[in-house]
């Protein structure tokens, strides 16, 4: 498990998964977690959805969105990592279209 963070200010928890599972929602014992190569999310398995953020291979936002309990999300071309958690943290989070984020372990 590692953090996740923007400009040095950690956003939460963060696990980290190189597989290609399309589950979008990450553990309870975490905050988010950060998919490489997948570019489809479900939100199977998911109480109440997910947020989602799609980002590029340096880890800056380039898509933001959700993805509903039943939902099906492709990603947005040149995108290589998918970051999901609960419904509602990229708005406490403020995350944007922009943000550079930084994993630390």
């Amino acid at each position: 498990m590692g953090w996740l963070l923007r400009r040095g200010e950690v956003l939460a928890s963060l696990e980290v998964h190189a597989s290609t599972s399309t589950n979008g929602t990450p553990g309870s014992e975490v905050g988010a977690l950060l998919r490489r190569d997948v570019h489809v999310v479900t939100g199977f398995g998911a109480r109440n959805g997910a947020d989602v953020a799609w980002l590029d291979n340096e880890l800056v936002v380039r898509a933001l969105g959700r993805v509903s309990r039943f939902g099906v999300r492709v990603a947005p071309r040149d995108c290589q990592a998918v970051l999901s958690a609960e419904p509602g943290a990229f708005e406490r989070w403020k995350l944007e279209i922009g943000d550079q984020l930084e994993v630390r372990e």
